[in-house]
């Protein structure tokens, strides 16, 4: 719960009216989910539901905008589920109606990744079956999605200068070795120049902050890699900018 309450902080840092349109679930909607889905909700996924479980859909803005989540959004999906429920994965919504993401009940790499399933389809029903699912990790945990999508949506629009910056080399022409050393380089850099990491967005992609502005680095494995700032002040921004070119070997896109 501790950690949802600093998340909500967080936001409300950016846009002070996000506390205000939380709405929390209770003992009995938790109760509630966990019966339906036969199986004991995650702790981060219980902290998320009680902090938010009962919050209207769409009232954020873009964030978490198109999806369905909450209390009533997972007694709705283990009544009639669209796609096979998992035994080893929690449902925890539904992106634009037909995308249900779960919360993996394995701990991988010291947390509990958000996936997407696909599954088979039966050639002669046309219904989902359970016999070949493959996975699609979004993020490594819920709280790296939480944070990632509210930079994304919430923190970077609200500054009004931006710019983009591409590698002037394919991620694909580095060795591993090269590409672990550039993006020690960028953490370097971003520190030198007054950043701290934003909570639990540091490994792909590496989300950085400081009070005036934001900086974004997306590593891409086959392509070039791409560097986002936002920032609140043209001078300040005028000089971020010209510090990342000349000290990250990128060039600036738009």
């Amino acid at each position: 719960m501790r950690e949802m309450d600093k998340f909500v902080d967080y936001c409300a840092r950016a846009d002070p009216e996000f506390s205000r349109r939380v709405i929390g679930a209770d003992e009995h909607d938790i109760l509630q989910v966990e019966t339906a889905a036969g199986q004991s909700l995650a702790p981060e996924h219980r902290a998320f539901l009680t902090r938010m479980g009962r919050t209207p859909p769409n009232c954020f803005g873009e964030f978490l905008r198109d999806v369905e989540f909450g209390v009533e959004a997972t007694l709705r999906f283990y009544a009639d589920p669209p796609v096979p429920a998992p035994s080893d994965a929690f449902y925890v919504w539904t992106l634009d109606i037909y995308n249900e993401m779960f919360l993996s009940s394995a701990v991988r790499d010291g947390a509990r990744p958000l996936v997407l399933f696909s599954w088979s389809v039966d050639a002669e029903t046309g219904k989902f079956t359970s016999e070949s699912r493959s996975e699609h990790v979004v993020a490594n945990s819920l709280l790296q999605y939480f944070y990632q999508e509210a930079v994304l949506r919430i923190r970077a629009p609200s500054l009004p200068h931006y710019a983009q910056f591409g590698a002037r080399r394919e991620t694909q022409s580095m060795d591993k070795t090269e590409h672990q050393e550039h993006v020690t380089h960028f953490k370097s850099v971003a520190e030198k120049l007054g950043f701290q990491p934003v909570p639990y967005v540091d490994t792909a992609p590496i989300f950085y902050e400081r009070a005036d502005a934001v900086l974004l680095f997306f590593p891409e494995k086959l392509a070039r890699d791409s560097i986002y700032l936002h920032a609140q002040e043209s001078r300040e921004f005028a000089k971020l900018c010209e510090v990342v070119s000349d000290n990250l070997e990128v060039s600036r896109w738009s």
